[in-house]
């Protein structure tokens, strides 16, 4: 997922983490991925005040990108999550396996 997440980034396609986690979570992560700094932004539920699959979280996801709809392509491994992704009309992914995600998104023509 690592290479997939790098080979969207050198289309020049943007990324951003979009996460129900804590404070203390995040900075362990940061401390032990280092490819964690290559996203172009940060949506973390305890900044938001609400969890994934509120809408609230997805619409600021959708400001910080400058995105909506189809024009976002959305990730999870939680099927309440995609679905809420799904309903604000975005491409959600339900990710099972790493070569089902890196399926469709070659599907998307993302890779």
């Amino acid at each position: 997922m690592i290479e997939l997440h790098a080979r969207v980034r050198r289309r020049g396609i943007p990324t951003y983490i979009f996460s129900n986690t804590n404070d203390l979570a995040v900075e362990q992560v940061r401390r032990n991925f280092p490819f964690f700094a290559n996203f172009d932004g940060y949506i973390y539920s305890y900044e938001v005040g609400t969890l994934k699959p509120d809408p609230e979280i997805y619409l600021a996801l959708e400001k910080l990108a400058g995105r909506r709809g189809t024009d976002i392509v959305y990730l999870d491994d939680r099927p309440e999550n995609v679905a809420g992704g799904a309903a604000r009309g975005w491409r959600a992914i339900l990710h099972e396996t790493p070569e089902k995600t890196r399926g469709m998104m070659e599907g998307f023509e993302l890779l």
